[in-house]
């Protein structure tokens, strides 16, 4: 697939596609091939209300939390609109609780959910996502799920 299809794809299943999953019907702990800004794989934190993803920038890969696409549907007097993630099917169930490797943060005004400091778990965290990364990637997600009307 050239760079063109690629883009045409992701544009129609970003920005028009709308058979994705609901976030009612998510599993905490569930991995997804998804379609985000930063990544094609991610675990659901209901929590968060958002996936947990490997996200690289300035030469590191660290986990970070983007959320759904509907997240504003659900909070809609949220003076914000960040729901960048569509997922699209259920991989597997992750082989650990994601809610063991965050904790409840709320210092100077702001509040979520904070990874815990332990590098060996964030380790075992990345190696995982990135590992599935590679077996469900965007462009397997493309052919199965980008099928532009005409």
């Amino acid at each position: 697939m050239d760079d063109k299809e690629r883009f045409k794809r992701y544009e129609y299943l970003y920005n028009e596609a709308n058979f994705y999953i609901p976030i009612d019907k998510l599993e905490t702990g569930g991995l997804y091939w998804i379609l985000a800004r930063n990544a094609h794989v991610g675990i659901w934190f209901s929590k968060e209300k958002g996936f947990v993803i490997p996200r690289e920038k300035f030469g590191r890969t660290f986990p970070f939390v983007e959320y759904h696409w509907d997240i504003n549907k659900e909070f809609p007097l949220e003076p914000f609109d960040f729901g960048t993630v569509k997922p699209f099917e259920l991989i597997e169930i992750a082989p650990f609780k994601i809610e063991d490797f965050f904790h409840y943060k709320d210092s100077y005004g702001c509040f979520g959910w904070a990874l815990k400091d332990n590098s060996d778990m964030r380790n075992e965290l990345l190696k995982y996502l990135l590992m599935k990364s590679v077996e469900y990637n965007s462009e397997g997600l493309y052919a199965k799920y980008a099928n532009i009307p005409s």
